[in-house]
């Protein structure tokens, strides 16, 4: 991404809310196990060239939640920001119409 643009949507972000300390995962950690008995849907969506979250903890999350996972490529973790956007927009479409 062309660092004006970078620029241009750093500038929107806001600063994290400390509620996330509380109702977030610090405090929680995810229970795969009572999910998956709930039988709910779920669908994981990687990045192929995401730096916060590798690919195997993306697969891992997937296996552990049993969620259809799809990688999308050339794509980075602001997956919304990229030019592959639509090919993200597109797999959360067609996991939703099945």
């Amino acid at each position: 991404m062309p660092r004006e643009q970078v620029k241009k949507y750093h500038a929107k972000i806001g600063n994290e809310s400390v509620r996330i300390l509380f109702d977030g995962s610090l405090f929680q950690t995810p229970k795969p196990k009572r999910v998956r008995a709930k039988n709910i849907p779920m669908l994981v969506i990687a990045a192929d060239n995401d730096r916060i979250f590798t690919l195997p903890e993306e697969k891992a999350t997937a296996q552990a939640y049993d969620a259809e996972l799809v990688i999308i490529e050339h794509t980075a973790h602001d997956m919304m920001l990229e030019k592959t956007w639509q090919h993200t927009a597109d797999a959360i479409r067609a996991w939703l119409e099945k």
